[in-house]
């Protein structure tokens, strides 16, 4: 080597070792630092992935809840339409007794044998009038 270069290096030894120190520090925080970024964004993929396939689970998921609540609504509007043709059929019921109570029916004619014909002959004596 020159011996220029060797007397420089001799007095400041310290100065040429402290500066390979800190080039040594500042290239080993660039490949951390570049390290760091790719598995940001490996970690980053990652998680894109995962939320992908999250939204793919709850989406079925929210399908399915909304077939079988449809499912579950058509059957109670199944079985309220049916206790309602049980009700318009009872109250059919429950008004045909009431008007037969209310409105009792008679006939003009009697139709038994228990000496009665005696008012039916007055019935149509008096619709003869």
């Amino acid at each position: 080597m020159n011996p220029i270069a060797l007397a420089l290096i001799k007095e400041y030894w310290k100065e040429v070792a402290g500066a390979i120190i800190m080039l040594a520090l500042v290239i080993t925080i660039a490949i951390l630092l570049v390290t760091l970024h790719f598995k940001n964004i490996a970690l980053d993929n990652a998680d894109r992935a995962c939320q992908e396939r999250i939204d793919v689970i709850a989406g079925e998921y929210q399908e399915n809840q909304k077939r079988l609540q449809d499912s579950l609504n058509q059957a109670s509007a199944d079985y309220e339409k049916a206790k309602s043709e049980i009700k318009v059929i009872t109250e059919n019921h429950t008004t045909e007794v009431i008007k037969y109570i209310d409105r009792p029916v008679y006939n003009n004619d009697c139709m038994d044998d228990d000496g009665l014909h005696a008012t039916n002959r007055y019935i149509k004596a008096i619709n003869s009038k």
